[in-house]
């Protein structure tokens, strides 16, 4: 049962950096899963996400895009992820 868990889990994350990857412009993650198993966490790196741009607007944008394409099923697995643009993730390339 955990491993079939694990590799859905694994399908969801794949899914979820698939669309966020074509919906943000200078798109970048590092999503897991918890060492439960439970959940899906990490972090998201885009352009899109301008300097200043508070914390929240950027969690809206992030959820309205997992809502638009995740059932809620899938929505239950997905658990915190930080939201930040690429100079404060220190990405020094600039981001397309």
């Amino acid at each position: 049962m955990a491993a079939r868990k694990t590799k859905n889990l694994k399908r969801l994350i794949s899914k979820i950096e698939t669309l966020l990857g074509k919906r943000m412009r200078g798109f970048h993650s590092e999503l897991v899963q918890t060492y439960t198993g439970e959940r899906i966490v990490g972090y998201v790196v885009s352009s899109e996400f301008r300097p200043g741009l508070d914390h929240a607007p950027r969690q809206r944008k992030l959820r309205q895009i997992l809502e638009s394409a995740l059932d809620p099923a899938e929505l239950e697995h997905v658990g915190p992820i930080v939201t930040m643009t690429p100079s404060e993730a220190g990405i020094k390339r600039r981001a397309a």
